[in-house]
């Protein structure tokens, strides 16, 4: 429906509807990012488009306060959200979306602009009913927001957006805290593209060819950024010297489609159903066949204990969660170390 709806995570309810500049123009939303640091949420668009929207901006032209950062919100339980308006958009008691000009349309010999009519059997064939429609709402109480025209860089990339990752400027897939960050997109144009962030939006710093069929997923590491395509291929590109080193071939002819990693293991999830972990000598250290079906998106969470665990959704109604652990660290080469104890002297 070309929105972002933000969640609080304990009590799961909308904090927020954000719509993308120009609506459902942007088309579908294939990517997010969100940077806690800048407090900003960035979107990879069907159009093309790259988006954004700060959340410490201010609410109206008319006024200097500052809207709620979503940690604060998502912390406070008497946070009244109707006070959320963004932008200068209002929040009503009964706010309704918009029509949709395609899922909302009528057939063409209708000869009727879209409406929300067009998707309630029961009012939309009879003619002057007086009956009131039926209309889906949005539940009141929540921040409507919008990215303005400034928030946008039209034609970021040749092709939709599918993938996103945030890095800082060590090549760390996280957020250093320190402002210092960048953000690299992968789109079917078979290219990444790396941007710096700062207060007034990405800047371009360089694009990476990688010649293999859409960039489906991203992930990375230190200094090392790996590239799902289609086909069963995976780029690494490295952000030192901005070239690209390496392909790993997972499975030809299979698509890419999520992948994740704990420490330097990359485990690579395929359309096939299946799942490997690679070793950071590039060496497949474990496969297994995880899905009856397309492996759609994976997610790693490292525990306390030094363990972690990897979520996988499928086509096949499954969520599972598999035990993973991090890489063992290297042993150092003793033949390498001064002997300290053995009294050595030359004469």
């Amino acid at each position: 429906d070309s929105t972002v709806r933000i969640w609080h995570t304990t009590k799961l309810t909308p904090l927020y509807v954000l719509s993308p500049y120009l609506e459902t123009g942007a088309g579908d939303l294939f990517s997010l990012c969100w940077c806690p640091s800048l407090q900003t949420i960035y979107i990879g668009c069907q159009d093309t488009s790259l988006q954004w929207y700060d959340f410490t901006g201010p609410m109206s032209s008319d006024s200097n306060s500052s809207l709620p950062s979503l940690n604060s919100v998502s912390s406070s339980s008497d946070t009244d959200l109707t006070s959320l308006s963004h932008t200068g958009t209002s929040v009503p008691s009964t706010p309704t979306r918009k029509a949709h000009k395609f899922f909302d349309s009528y057939p063409q010999y209708a000869r009727r602009p879209a409406d929300l009519l067009a998707k309630n059997p029961s009012t939309s064939g009879r003619q002057g009913s007086s009956s009131p429609p039926e209309v889906e709402c949005i539940p009141a109480g929540h921040g409507l927001l919008n990215v303005s025209a400034t928030n946008v860089i039209d034609s970021a990339h040749y092709g939709y957006i599918y993938c996103m990752a945030l890095l800082n400027h060590d090549g760390k897939d996280k957020d250093s805290g320190d402002g210092s960050l960048q953000l690299a997109t992968g789109s079917g144009d078979e290219s990444v593209k790396l941007w710096d962030c700062t207060p007034n939006g990405p800047v371009l710093v360089h694009d990476f060819q990688c010649w293999q069929g859409a960039v489906l997923a991203l992930v990375a590491h230190d200094e090392t950024i790996y590239a799902g395509c289609q086909d069963g291929h995976v780029k690494v590109l490295d952000l030192e010297t901005k070239t690209l080193v390496r392909t790993i071939i997972v499975q030809e002819g299979v698509d890419i489609l999520s992948m994740s990693m704990i420490g330097s293991d990359l485990y690579t999830c395929s359309a096939d159903g299946w799942i490997k972990c690679w070793s950071a000598s590039f060496d497949c250290t474990a496969s297994w066949k995880g899905h009856d079906g397309i492996v759609l998106s994976s997610s790693i969470d490292l525990r306390h204990s030094g363990s972690g665990r990897l979520v996988t959704g499928g086509n096949d109604n499954y969520i599972k969660v598999w035990e993973v652990n991090p890489p063992k660290p290297r042993k150092e080469d003793r033949r390498l170390l001064p002997r300290t104890d053995v009294n050595e002297s030359f004469t």
